[in-house]
């Protein structure tokens, strides 16, 4: 087994999550199709796997360089620029084009503050790096605290309806994927084995077999905050980075996952309007359209914006650097922990 090609599966993980925000969650979003069509039961068959991935990246991506008690001011002044700074601004953007294009009635205090839209992702990083970053600088947790405290966050999840206030429900559904990145960046060597991966291959077959049989035949549900599906998460994933052959195309875009995680729902919904203004596009060909707009549309962005000192900050998080061309800019971007560059969904220079 060779290296872990953290940049194609992160570049995979960005063309699942793009894709889902093409078809939309729900009938009245994304591509406005039934939910019982092709295109909502392929999306959402990778429930268990699409943010998962993000998430055990961030946790094996901050594993390498965790904070400690003398590096914990920086370590959160980093997180601000990264994480804090482009969530209020991009927050702001949707907002204001969310209410002048769909009348949304969401107030800005429930848009900043709460779950909202697909930056609740962001809003459960910040919670998560907090908390690991002050649990690692005042008392550095072992592999076994840190099994106990994702099993105790999944079971808290599904068992009680945590608040949304700041997107505390998705953190505690997103740590039990952190803590596996961590342990998988802190074993990477001994966890590559021929056992280990016949079992993970064995759990996400099953749990996906039996996601499948539920839909088609109308078994009980499998929540995405079940154990199964937890586990089936963090075994998909890392199946993705041990056996995940190089994908220069999806390494590319992994090169620019946290611009694309923050911007591709504004890319994408702006090329829907304008083509559905003037024509009417096969679902096939809407949807390959779209994919390529939301994926290459905020690539596009960051390289324009880049360069630019305030806006590169606000808008993507990363301090801007005239003395690097822009492709070299986006791969610093993405292979320091901060991700899953969302340490966090990329990296940049902090």
């Amino acid at each position: 087994m060779g290296r872990f090609e953290l940049m194609t599966v992160r570049g995979l993980a960005c063309v699942a999550l793009v894709a889902y925000h093409v078809v939309g969650p729900t009938q009245d979003n994304g591509m406005h199709l039934p939910l019982n069509s092709s295109w909502h039961l392929a999306m959402n068959s990778l429930d268990f796997l699409r943010m998962p991935m993000f998430t055990v990246l961030s946790g094996f991506l901050y594993a390498s360089q965790r904070a400690d008690s003398h590096s914990l001011p920086q370590f959160y002044r980093k997180k601000v620029n990264r994480l804090v700074l482009p969530l209020v601004f991009v927050t702001t953007i949707i907002f204001i084009l969310r209410m002048r294009v769909y009348h949304d009635s969401t107030t800005y205090i429930e848009a900043l503050f709460f779950h909202y839209e697909h930056l609740w992702f962001v809003q459960a990083l910040i919670l998560i790096f907090a908390g690991m970053g002050a649990w690692d600088a005042f008392r550095r947790p072992s592999w076994v605290e840190l099994c106990v405290a994702g099993f105790a966050a999944v079971m808290i999840s599904r068992t009680f309806q945590i608040t949304t206030f700041f997107s505390l429900n998705g953190a505690c559904y997103l740590l039990p994927f952190f803590v596996a990145g961590m342990i998988l960046r802190m074993y990477r060597a001994q966890l590559k084995t021929a056992d280990l991966t016949t079992i993970a291959i064995a759990v996400v077959a099953i749990v996906i077999l039996m996601q499948q049989a539920s839909n088609a035949f109308g078994g009980n549900e499998i929540s995405r905050t079940s154990v199964p599906a937890a586990l089936c998460g963090i075994c998909g994933t890392y199946l993705m980075l041990v056996h995940c052959p190089r994908m220069r195309l999806a390494e590319f875009v992994g090169r620019y996952s946290y611009s694309i995680f923050l911007w591709h729902s504004v890319a994408a919904s702006g090329a829907r309007h304008l083509l559905r203004a003037h024509t009417q596009l096969p679902n096939a060909v809407e949807f390959s359209l779209l994919l390529a707009v939301g994926l290459y549309g905020p690539i596009l962005l960051h390289r324009l914006v880049g360069p630019v000192p305030i806006l590169s900050l606000l808008a993507l998080g990363v301090r801007a650097s005239g003395r690097k061309p822009h492709h070299v800019a986006a791969a610093n971007a993405t292979t320091h922990p901060a991700p899953a560059q969302i340490s966090d969904v990329g990296r940049g220079r902090r």
